[in-house]
């Protein structure tokens, strides 16, 4: 029996694939990956449709392997830094190379700063986050938010969308008049911390008037300033 689990025969050619026999049909990895991500009715089986070209496609790739229920998106490339995203992301198992990223330890970017010219104060961010939650809720995923607290630190809610599972948010300008931070949980062995800092990327960018996003570590913002332009 061999070792190297086997592509569903659908897979594009190339790094990324899903492995055969693994689609519970969660449909997770389409709505991360609408672009690169097919999916067979007849079996039923999702599968990689089309490969990543850009940056932007492969953070929907690392994403949608990330996002999935079970671990069924794999990635059997060398790409060094497509590597250490997985490996960061505590995705080292789904690496056909792991033993190229043994070393490399899970982190959390729980910091973000960006440009946001149209918004005047913490709060007013904060009720735009709180609101984009509220219209994302649907019959499978609702969230829930407390109200929000502003004092002289800036403002912060927390919310949860798993049973009473609550993750708190804060809001606060470092730089006038337009650069604004967020951050929450350093804990990235909390269930659903990463999640935190994907759903705020995802409502950044789901604004276009939003720029200069950057994230850090809690060890970054707090000593070298090193950044991403993603999350993950």
């Amino acid at each position: 029996m061999s070792d190297k689990p086997k592509p569903y025969p659908k897979n594009v050619e190339g790094d990324f694939y899903v492995e055969d026999g693994c689609c519970i049909t969660c449909l997770v990895p389409e709505f991360y990956a609408p672009s690169l991500m097919g999916f067979d009715e007849t079996e039923p089986h999702c599968f990689v449709a089309k490969q990543p070209t850009n940056e932007n496609e492969v953070y929907q790739a690392i994403k949608a392997t990330w996002a999935a229920e079970v671990q069924c998106i794999r990635y059997s490339g060398q790409n060094p830094q497509i590597l250490r995203r997985l490996a960061e992301a505590e995705l080292a198992d789904c690496c056909d190379q792991r033993h190229l990223i043994k070393e490399i330890e899970p982190l959390l970017r729980n910091h973000t700063t960006f440009e946001y010219p149209e918004i005047q104060s913490e709060l007013e961010i904060a009720n735009q986050f709180r609101e984009y939650l509220s219209m994302q809720s649907t019959e499978s995923l609702h969230y829930k938010a407390s109200k929000i607290v502003t004092d002289k630190l800036g403002s912060t809610f927390a919310f949860s969308w798993y049973e009473e599972n609550y993750y708190s948010v804060w809001f606060n300008r470092i730089q006038s008049p337009n650069t604004w931070h967020i951050f929450h949980s350093p804990n990235h062995k909390k269930i659903g911390s990463r999640g935190i800092s994907v759903t705020i990327d995802e409502w950044l960018r789901s604004n276009k008037t939003v720029a200069n996003i950057k994230w850090y570590t809690d060890t970054s913002w707090n000593k070298s300033f090193e950044w991403r332009e993603t999350p993950i």
